[in-house]
């Protein structure tokens, strides 16, 4: 989960505060505390992360539930607030006078689609992992984390139009970037 939602750990000494952090496998100790330190995962009573125990059913639930936040796979315009991470999975979706407090996932779902960001803010990262060559428009728009792209095949165009603000981009894959009518600052720092 830590690899699919592109999560990285600042400090895998936050795994310390359990108390048997010695049997957490050391190829796994990034990934562990990564989904730690983001709070999607906490541990059993006891400060107890049980590396060796099976996960009950509720436990991946909750785990699934902590990192997917919101859930959008059907076509349509959403607005409002959401305070958790928002996970887009289709096409043809427009976001419209929303604030997003966690991360944006532009997931596979979408395919080669399109998805509009209008009028939005996202305080977390927003990562592309889906859409196609002429379909990620983002219009007087704020992204105040990373945009960061992980298109498969790097067949992705991302429009910035309007008064948009993309403070960082980090391009893990090929994607053409493009300012159209644009007031904002656009794309600032692309790595």
């Amino acid at each position: 989960l830590s690899g699919a939602f592109n999560l990285k750990a600042n400090n895998t000494n936050s795994l310390e505060k359990f108390v048997d952090v010695k049997e957490i496998a050391s190829w796994s100790k990034d990934a562990a505390a990564a989904l730690l330190e983001n709070g999607y995962i906490a541990g059993r009573p006891g400060n107890i992360f049980a590396p060796k125990d099976n996960l009950t059913r509720g436990e991946m639930s909750k785990l699934l539930d902590n990192i997917t936040g919101e859930l959008k796979n059907k076509e349509g315009t959403y607005t409002g607030e959401i305070d958790s991470n928002l996970v887009i999975s289709a096409p043809s979706i427009v976001l419209k006078d929303m604030v997003i407090d966690g991360d944006l996932y532009l997931a596979e779902g979408i395919g080669e689609g399109e998805v509009v960001l209008d009028n939005v803010t996202v305080n977390g990262r927003t990562v592309v992992r889906g859409g196609g060559e002429n379909s990620i428009i983002i219009n007087n728009s704020s992204l105040k984390g990373t945009l960061l792209v992980i298109k498969k095949d790097g067949k992705v165009k991302i429009v910035a139009k309007g008064s948009t603000e993309v403070a960082s981009v980090s391009l893990n894959s090929g994607a053409k970037l493009l300012e159209e009518d644009l007031t904002g600052k656009g794309f600032e720092e692309v790595e």
